[in-house]
C-alpha cells in the first residue's frame, strides 16, 4: 500500500510539470477519489460541510472520471477548490493572530490615501459613505461578488486558449491563499467598516462579520445576499491584504500576452473589484494595492516553481 501511495505522489508530480495539452490526467483521477471524501470528512469535524463544499466535491470528481477533456478542466477547477479550503481551515489558526492593528492602520490610510473635504481630511470609504448612488451601488455589487464568480469560468475560458497560463493561474491561487492567511495571522488588520461601527479603540476581538456598504443592495432588492455571503466570514480582521482583488489580478498576469481580447476584460474585472471594496468600505486602498502586489508575487513565483521542477524532472528522464 505504501509504494503505491509514493508511485501515485510520483505521478502527480510529474503531471504538475506538464503544461500542454498532453495533461497526465490518469494519477489525478486516483487522487481525487482520496482527496475530495477525505476532505469533506475532514470539514465536517473541522468546520462542518456546507452545500457548496459537496457540490464542488461532486462536480471536479465527476468531471475528472468522465473523459479526457473534462479531466482537463477538472485539473484546472481542483487548486481553486484547495485554495477555497486553505483559506476555510485558517479559522482553526485564530488562536495563533497576533495584535490587532486598528487606528495605526486607518491613520496610515488617511495619511497617504486621504482626501481634502469640506468636513476635513477623510479616507475614500467615508467619502463614499455619504456619495453613493443606486446605479453604482448595482455595479459595485456585481464587482464583489464577481471576483469568484466572474473570475472561475474566466480562468476556464483562459485554459481553453492557453493551458499553461491558466495552470499557473490557478495553482498561484493556493500559494496566494496560503500568504494571505499567514498574513492575517500575523498582521491581522481592522476594515474601514469596523472603524466606522467600532471606533479606533482596542479591537472587538468578537465583532461580528459584516456587509458594510454592500448592505444597502440587500435593502434595495429586498434579499440579503450580501448579508448570507458575509455572515460566513471567520474573521473580521483580514483585511490586509485584500483576497477581493488578489484573485482577478492573477487573472491579468495569465492574460498580458495574451491579447486585448483577454486582457482588458481581466483588467477592468480587477478594476472593478478593486473599486467595489473601496467603495462598500471592505478595503482599504493599502488593501488593494497590497492584494494586487501578493497576485503578481504568487503568479511569478509559481511560473519560477514550474520551470525549476520541469527542469528536475527533465534531468531525471536523462538519467534513466
Amino acid at each position: 500500500m505504501q509504494e503505491i501511495f509514493i508511485v501515485l505522489l510520483v505521478r502527480i508530480s510529474g503531471a504538475l510539470v506538464t503544461t500542454n495539452q498532453d495533461f497526465n490526467y490518469r494519477p489525478w483521477r486516483i487522487f481525487a477519489l482520496i482527496f475530495f471524501p477525505a476532505w469533506l470528512i475532514w470539514t465536517e469535524f473541522s468546520i462542518g460541510v456546507r452545500i457548496e463544499h459537496v457540490v464542488g466535491a461532486f462536480v471536479v470528481l465527476f468531471l475528472f472520471w468522465l473523459n479526457p477533456r473534462t479531466a482537463k478542466l477538472a485539473a484546472i477547477l481542483f487548486p481553486m477548490i484547495l485554495g477555497a479550503a486553505i483559506y476555510d481551515n485558517a479559522r482553526l489558526l485564530l488562536e495563533l493572530r497576533g495584535e490587532v492593528h486598528v487606528a495605526s492602520f486607518y491613520m496610515a490610510e488617511l495619511r497617504w490615501f486621504g482626501i481634502d473635504t469640506a468636513g476635513g481630511r477623510q479616507i475614500l470609504t467615508e467619502f463614499f459613505q455619504v456619495h453613493h448612488c443606486r446605479l453604482l451601488d448595482l455595479i459595485c455589487g456585481v464587482g464583489l461578488l464577481g471576483y469568484l464568480a466572474l473570475s472561475i469560468p474566466f480562468v476556464v475560458l483562459i485554459s481553453f486558449k492557453d493551458w499553461t497560463r491558466a495552470w499557473h493561474a490557478v495553482w498561484a491561487v493556493v500559494l496566494l491563499s496560503m500568504i494571505g492567511v499567514a498574513t492575517f495571522l500575523l498582521y491581522p488588520a481592522a476594515p474601514p467598516w469596523y472603524v466606522e461601527k467600532y471606533g479606533l479603540g482596542p479591537a472587538v476581538l468578537d465583532a461580528l462579520p459584516s456587509a458594510a456598504g454592500a448592505a444597502r443592495i440587500d435593502q434595495l432588492l429586498g434579499i440579503p445576499i450580501f448579508a448570507n455571503f458575509y455572515t460566513r466570514a471567520f474573521d473580521v480582521f483580514g483585511a490586509m491584504p485584500s483576497l477581493h482583488c488578489a484573485y482577478p489580478m492573477l487573472l491579468v498576469c495569465a492574460t498580458l500576452r495574451m491579447g486585448y481580447r483577454y486582457s482588458i476584460p481581466a483588467i477592468v474585472l480587477t478594476a472593478l473589484v478593486s473599486f467595489s471594496v473601496i467603495y462598500f468600505g471592505h478595503h482599504y486602498v493599502l488593501d488593494v494595492i497590497a492584494g494586487i502586489l501578493y497576485a503578481v508575487a504568487a503568479y511569478l513565483m509559481v511560473v519560477a516553481i514550474q520551470k525549476l521542477w520541469a527542469r528536475a524532472w527533465a534531468k531525471r528522464a536523462k538519467s534513466r
